[in-house]
């Protein structure tokens, strides 16, 4: 992250912030105040974003999206070198994609062949 900023600190405002990564500025304050997007206080006490803030907003929106607690994304983004713990996240995760890859095949396949309507259904809206 390029912060492209005037300030002397080279920290972007959590406005640029929540701009760049496309977030609401409240979620993205909340997010701050649960210590899942790590900033730090400037001297007039406003919260300055670093160059892992983008990635960490873009990490939490698709993990939310997942389905996920904030409370399991904390401990995804912040296991300090377990990597045992990680390899137990990421197998769940693997897990879970192997069930809606099943669950996608049965829905296209139902979508598909309906018995006694001999016809093919597609996904496409008539």
């Amino acid at each position: 992250m390029d912060p492209g900023t005037d300030d002397p600190d080279g920290l972007w405002t959590i406005g640029r912030l929540a701009a760049e990564t496309g977030e609401e500025i409240r979620v993205v304050r909340f997010w701050t105040d649960a210590g899942l997007v790590r900033h730090t206080r400037r001297a007039h006490g406003h919260r300055g974003y670093g160059p892992d803030a983008v990635a960490e907003v873009r990490f939490l929106r698709v993990a939310k999206q997942a389905g996920f607690s904030l409370d399991a994304i904390k401990h995804i983004l912040w296991w300090p070198g377990d990597d045992w713990a990680a390899g137990v996240q990421l197998a769940a995760i693997r897990q879970q994609l192997a069930r809606l890859q099943v669950l996608e095949h049965l829905i296209l396949e139902r979508l598909t062949l309906r018995p006694g309507q001999g016809e093919r259904h597609t996904l496409e809206r008539p």
